[in-house]
């Protein structure tokens, strides 16, 4: 495994069309900070982001993109680098999200289960292609509703193996407690 360093991204979840932060995960926690999550988007770009990851949770959940319009509206219109993610699980995601402007899809363990499919990606777009990893102790998916019991890093090396150079990594005993990484 090597080793790149990190980037900060500002960060948008979207569920039930609103901008929200749910607390480690859990849905039907979420503080709503917008009816508005393109703005939301936006304003990060103004503000000077040098990355915007938003994602449909209620997509990651069910993994069909419910919130796709709302992400596709962002990437055409922000003027900052974009990562899309949420519910992309075919080669048709990750196509209409690049195709839409998103200059990279985040893709997550879901993926592992068709391997054909995530090289097949990998193959074609490359870099554009990233890997969104949760994990509380193991490799969660499904908008982390679903354990794997699979190792993080065992899901490393198998994205590895298809491909994948950019990771992704969610703590969800941290995410959205707000107190800070877990470095």
């Amino acid at each position: 495994m090597r080793s790149a360093g990190f980037s900060v991204y500002a960060a948008v979840d979207i569920a039930e069309g609103r901008c929200v932060r749910p607390l480690q995960g859990r849905f039907g926690s979420e503080t709503v900070y917008s009816d508005d999550p393109v703005e939301v988007a936006l304003g990060f770009c103004s503000a000077g982001a040098r990355w915007l990851h938003i994602v449909d949770l209620d997509g990651a959940k069910t993994g069909v993109p419910a919130n796709r319009e709302l992400v596709l509206e962002a990437v055409r219109r922000a003027s900052c680098p974009v990562q899309a993610g949420g519910g992309m699980r075919t080669l048709d995601d990750v196509e209409e999200a690049l195709a839409a402007g998103a200059n990279r899809v985040a893709i997550d363990a879901a993926a592992l289960e068709d391997p054909a499919a995530l090289r097949l990606a990998c193959e074609r777009y490359g870099e554009r292609i990233a890997a969104s990893l949760a994990a509380g102790g193991e490799l969660a998916t499904r908008a982390w509703t679903v354990g794997t019991g699979t190792p993080v890093l065992e899901a490393v090396a198998e994205f590895e193996d298809a491909g994948v150079c950019t990771f992704i990594y969610t703590d969800t005993g941290r995410d959205g407690t707000m107190a800070g990484p877990d470095l």
